[in-house]
């Protein structure tokens, strides 16, 4: 693929038990090619449309991407990572799904998208129930989609896509284990610098209709071993947008959210599920889902709303 040429999956389990966190790999799917394909045919009459539409089956292949139609985040469990990725897990049932709309609007794909380019996320919780050996198990996949539209077409797949499991009634203890590896993924900078080579490589190739793979090494091999800055630039962007989007997982799994106190440069973090939060000069906090409560009215000193960090 020219923009994806390298994933990943790999997992932590314990040997001795049934607990285990998994990491899956970034899958590249295109949906409206068919319908694209069928408005630009239409004009040669019905027999063009279904020869235009015939080349894009779902399940086929559009310049590296699977022709899928966009799922939701449940869907994207059951579809893509059970069938395709878990294969032990044989029977199993959809017992909790619970949306995640703060970690959706941490995004990467957000963080990076270019004015004019419409660019849609969807994150969910999505817990299954199955068993191993006479174990029930639970297991809690976190998936984070991202689409962009781009000439009627939506390019879209998982962002992040990982999961936990435990016996049941244990699974809540493994969240802080799941997190530490999730947070703690570092891409190498070295080896990023050669896969947005490579990638840049792919995208000349197929604009320019060469099928030369072989000139990929001799061109790879050529390239100085030195990241150029705006590389490593990159690079870096991303470990803080990165981090952004951990803190977000991390506050929505603990319940929490930041605040910005007073003067902007500081902030507290507090539970989450309120409208409404004051800080006072005492360094006191109120938190209300009463629009027209006012701590200044019924207590002493003097109480500032503060807003969510964004």
């Amino acid at each position: 693929h020219p923009f994806f040429p390298a994933t990943a999956m790999f997992a932590a389990y314990n040997p001795a038990g049934v607990e285990q966190v998994v990491i899956y790999p970034h899958v590249p799917f295109v949906d409206g090619i068919r319908q694209a394909a069928a408005e630009t045919a239409a004009i040669a009459g019905p027999d063009a449309v279904k020869f235009a539409v015939a080349a894009y089956p779902e399940g086929g292949n559009y310049m590296g991407n699977e022709v899928r139609i966009a799922m939701t985040p449940a869907k994207y469990v059951e579809e893509v990572l059970i069938k395709r990725f878990r294969k032990d897990i044989k029977s199993y049932k959809v017992v909790k799904v619970e949306s995640m709309p703060g970690w959706a609007k941490a995004s990467l794909t957000l963080a990076d998208a270019v004015p004019g380019i419409p660019v849609k996320t969807l994150a969910a919780r999505v817990r299954v129930e199955y068993a191993v050996g006479t174990k029930t198990i639970h297991e809690d996949f976190f998936v984070l989609l991202a689409g962009v539209e781009m000439l009627k077409c939506n390019y879209w797949g998982s962002e992040s896509a990982s999961s936990v499991r435990a016996e049941a009634g244990q699974l809540d203890k493994l969240h802080s284990i799941h997190q530490t590896v999730v947070q703690s993924q570092r891409i190498d900078e070295k080896w990023f610098s050669r896969y947005i080579q490579v990638s840049q490589i792919l995208q000349d190739l197929v604009r320019q209709q060469q099928k030369q793979t072989m000139e990929i090494s001799r061109i790879i091999k050529e390239t100085n071993d030195h990241v150029s800055k705006t590389i490593s630039d990159s690079y870096w962007a991303r470990q803080k947008a990165l981090d952004h989007s951990n803190l977000q997982f991390s506050n929505y799994i603990r319940g929490v959210d930041q605040y910005v106190l007073p003067g902007g440069k500081s902030y507290v973090t507090l539970p989450s599920g309120y409208s409404h939060v004051w800080v006072s000069d005492r360094g006191e906090y109120t938190l209300s889902n009463n629009a027209l409560f006012n701590p200044n009215q019924k207590f002493g000193g003097t109480w500032t709303e503060v807003n969510p960090k964004r």
